[in-house]
């Protein structure tokens, strides 16, 4: 069953990372352009938003991926 799910988990993982990878070629490539979602309360709270539905849809692809034997 591995074998099967494999190429979903790789998705998973990828998908999951890349916000992560992207925001940080942003801070390197030009800082200011991403500090203001930091500094800013509106900024915080996308910020805090983002990260919990990457949560949710994390645990929705852990979930089609996982098969019952």
């Amino acid at each position: 069953m591995k074998a099967l799910t494999g190429e979903a988990r790789a998705s998973a993982i990828v998908l999951s990372l890349l916000p992560f990878f992207m925001a940080a070629i942003i801070y390197i490539l030009n800082k200011d352009y991403i500090e203001i979602l930091f500094r800013e309360t509106v900024g915080q709270w996308m910020v805090a938003g983002a990260i919990g539905m990457m949560l949710i849809g994390m645990f929705a692809m852990k979930r089609m991926v996982y098969i019952k034997v």
